[in-house]
């Protein structure tokens, strides 16, 4: 029909096409992608309301109960209206959004969606925003439901202040990652102190957005100021000694971070007293698993001294340093056993927990309980070799097994203590002869036992 512009939902009525979203995963909040989403993002796209509600009903699927994907390859106002709708509604779905090219004009009712909270992800190329485009999104960051990326953003100190205040005062933002930003002529230090107030992000990636290490900003300041963080990435250009020793004496105050990974191509520059630095944050900080920073431990006395600091360490257990000599195969084989003895027994705590928790009786508990502290306990035993705890773990599994077996046989025995004994019958072949003998054999508890010796004597 030439002339006639046949719109989805036309197209819905007519062909009864509904889009496929088998491919979604099943579980709670239902993550919506692939041609449904495609579907979704064409008729926003296009202002196709009726379309939209249609699409949700023939679906079967209840809007409140998903997270849906949507990446428009340019943000328009249709798409914008049709997005503030859903976010309006009680019952809408949430959103990962992606943000790559927007008119301007239209990023105030951007920040308006974002405030409404139904943005679950928000990922933003920043490339062509002018700064008081930044600074209206960058008020608005902290309340991102789950996880923020920013990409290519020059933010000055308005924009940037804007942002610190918005991650200051956010309640829902998990996860954070900025790529190739410019934190401004403060150097990070309005963003850095923001993070410090900050209680609700744990994850924290920086990919070539630098930051001025200092007393009073940087990533050691950070570590020093904030106890909610459990991860921190960075990748830096350039790697200083002094900017070490910042990070490492921030580390040695911070008691929630588990993993610090620090990237950078230039540490020759590292301080004197870096290596004892280190050496105290192995042997005191209780909390990190992964360590990965490019530091440069020049003497054969320094990484022998570095292993004999790990051997108190019982959480860490990945190290990497950016080293520029060969390590001591020795003092190589002491730091690997302790990183391996250290995953072991973290392993056999979550098998212990696992195991308490396994029968609220505690009967089959108990013996799973064991079963994590028998691991740790070999482990710590048996260090000097990863493979020999495989030898024995088919031996670990057998007795768990036959602990719990044991721990139903009691229960079994004791739920039918007051019913009759029980009777084992076993019947014998003798395939010479064609004949077959039956015994029956009452077997009385030890308890009942007892009992009739008490009275007899």
């Amino acid at each position: 029909m030439e002339g006639v512009y046949i719109t989805p939902l036309m197209d819905f009525l007519v062909l009864g096409k509904i889009p496929d979203f088998s491919q979604c995963t099943s579980q709670s909040p239902i993550r919506i992608w692939g041609e449904f989403a495609e579907v979704l993002e064409h008729c926003m796209l296009f202002g196709e309301s009726d379309a939209i509600d249609f699409l949700w009903r023939q679906s079967g699927l209840n809007p409140n109960d998903c997270i849906v994907t949507l990446n428009p390859r340019k943000i328009n106002e249709n798409f914008l209206n049709e997005l503030h709708n859903q976010c309006a509604e009680f019952r809408g779905p949430r959103f990962n959004l992606g943000v790559n090219i927007i008119d301007p004009v239209l990023i105030p009712d951007l920040a308006d969606v974002i405030r409404q909270g139904k943005i679950n992800t928000l990922s933003l190329v920043a490339t062509d925003l002018q700064s008081e485009s930044l600074n209206c999104l960058a008020a608005t960051f902290g309340q991102v439901g789950e996880e923020l990326t920013v990409k290519y953003a020059t933010f000055d100190m308005q924009s940037e202040k804007s942002f610190a205040e918005s991650l200051a005062g956010s309640t829902s933002l998990k996860k954070m990652r900025l790529d190739l930003c410019d934190l401004g002529p403060s150097k990070g230090m309005n963003f850095v102190h923001g993070m410090s107030r900050n209680k609700s992000v744990t994850a924290l990636t920086l990919f070539r957005s630098p930051i001025e290490e200092s007393s009073n900003n940087g990533c050691g300041f950070l570590l020093k100021n904030n106890s909610n963080l459990k991860s921190i990435n960075i990748r830096v250009d350039s790697m200083t000694g002094t900017d070490a020793d910042a990070i490492v004496a921030g580390a040695l105050h911070n008691t929630s971070v588990q993993c610090l990974s620090v990237g950078g191509t230039n540490s020759s520059q590292s301080s004197l007293n870096y290596p004892e630095m280190l050496f105290n944050l192995v042997k005191k900080n209780c909390t990190l698993t992964t360590l990965k920073i490019p530091v440069n431990l020049l003497s054969d006395k320094d990484y022998a001294s570095l292993a004999e600091h790990m051997n108190g360490n019982t959480s860490l257990i990945y190290l990497e340093l950016n080293e520029n000599r060969r390590m001591p195969s020795d003092v190589k084989k002491t730091i690997d056993n302790i990183l391996d003895r250290n995953f072991y027994m973290q392993s056999g705590r979550y098998l212990k927990k696992a195991g308490e928790a396994f029968d609220p009786r505690g009967v089959v508990g108990d013996g799973l309980a064991g079963t994590g502290a028998l691991i740790s306990h070999f482990m710590l035993a048996n260090s000097s070799s990863v493979y020999e705890f495989a030898d024995t773990l088919a031996v670990v599994e057998l007795s768990m097994a036959e602990q719990a077996k044991n721990a139903i046989g009691a229960i079994n025995a004791s739920a039918n203590s007051s019913a009759s004994p029980p009777v084992t019958t076993t019947t014998t072949t003798d395939l010479a002869h064609q004949t077959t003998t039956t015994t029956t054999t009452t077997t009385t508890t030890m308890s009942e036992s007892s009992s009739r010796g008490s009275e007899s004597s």
